[in-house]
């Protein structure tokens, strides 16, 4: 039988973990819908491709780029060697960073204002729509390929054209609104 402190230690880390993977399933979801990779996520992937293929931290014609931040190509380069596609190699980035800040967030609003405060803060992180679908829907929600963004459509990495369904219009509006 596991000791609890009477603070409630262990329930505390059980429900902050459970809040945790609620968060890493909310960016699931959104990670399953079909989205563009383009404008930094593309360059990000072009670096990850060239490190893998012996080119260096080089984006176009060999020239050093000296505009993108490197964890995320470094870590997608790893990604994609383990097999994973482009699109999953970032996505699985975004989930498993974005489910891990409620860590930092639960903590801050614990050191701040107590314990309850922490759990409340963490689970709007994980819930809330602009940390939860921006990494995977803030190209496609804000400039389609054909001029059309969040109001109608847009064209999608395999490249058909289709229109988007409500879901991402209504994370785009939450995402904008804030």
């Amino acid at each position: 039988m596991t000791h609890v402190n009477q603070d409630g230690t262990n329930k505390d880390r059980l429900l902050l973990w459970g809040i945790i993977a609620s968060a890493a399933l909310v960016r699931l979801a959104y990670a399953m819908l079909p989205r563009l990779i383009r404008w930094d996520e593309a360059g990000h992937l072009m670096i990850a491709r060239n490190l893998i293929t012996g080119h260096g931290y080089t984006v176009r014609a060999g020239s050093l780029d000296v505009h993108l931040p490197p964890v995320l190509p470094l870590a997608s380069a790893a990604l994609l060697k383990l097999g994973l596609t482009p699109e999953w190699a970032t996505s699985v980035i975004h989930i498993v960073t974005g489910a891990l800040l409620c860590l930092p967030v639960y903590a801050l609003g614990r050191a701040i204002y107590g314990r309850r405060v922490g759990f409340i803060a963490a689970t709007l992180v994980a819930v809330y729509p602009a940390l939860a679908a921006q990494p995977f829907l803030w190209g496609t929600m804000t400039a389609g390929d054909r001029g059309q963004g969040a109001a109608g459509g847009g064209q999608e990495a395999g490249g058909s054209y289709r229109p988007w369904g409500g879901t991402r219009r209504s994370a785009c509006a939450s995402a904008w609104l804030t």
